[in-house]
């Protein structure tokens, strides 16, 4: 894949019908754009376009190429598309652990409404009132009540916690 710049520029002054225009649509001096096509007929062992001063013309193994690439460019412009698409929302699955009575209580609603903003995510609740391992349990997020013990765990504070005794 190291020749798709020169790919993209074979389309591009196919399209044109002219290389210089092609060049500088991509940002390629005519010197550079002439040298990148040579290289890549080079690379292929064949002529893509008859040349002149004044034209461009794509020979028939130029068409032929031509129409795979814009199709392979296609499907490489569809992939960026996706990942931006799928970077612009919330998505995946979600294992969260939490103590019985706060995932009861307090957790399962929060869930629920997050769940309505991002239906595209997935959680799965494990309560417990035991410490989760969270490498071994395959826990991705824990929620848990005091200061962790492992010190190389990252802990946020959520909220506080005002318990009073009464006897």
């Amino acid at each position: 894949m190291d020749n798709l710049g020169d790919i993209r520029l074979f389309v591009e002054a196919a399209l044109q019908g002219s290389l210089s225009a092609a060049g500088r649509k991509l940002g390629l001096s005519p010197a550079a754009a002439s040298a990148r096509l040579v290289k890549l007929e080079s690379q292929l062992r064949t002529q893509l376009f008859e040349r002149s001063t004044r034209m461009l013309r794509l020979t028939d193994e130029g068409r032929m190429y031509l129409a795979h690439c814009q199709h392979a460019l296609q499907t490489l412009d569809d992939a960026r598309a996706a990942l931006q698409l799928g970077r612009a929302s919330v998505s995946g699955a979600l294992r969260v652990s939490a103590t019985s009575d706060f995932g009861r209580s307090v957790l399962r609603h929060w869930l629920d409404e997050f769940n309505q903003l991002h239906p595209q995510v997935h959680f799965t609740l494990v309560l417990s009132d035991s410490l989760s391992h969270l490498l071994q349990d395959d826990i991705d997020l824990a929620i848990r009540f005091g200061v962790p013990t492992d010190s190389s765990m990252i802990a946020k504070r959520l909220a506080d916690n005002r318990r009073v005794l009464c006897a």
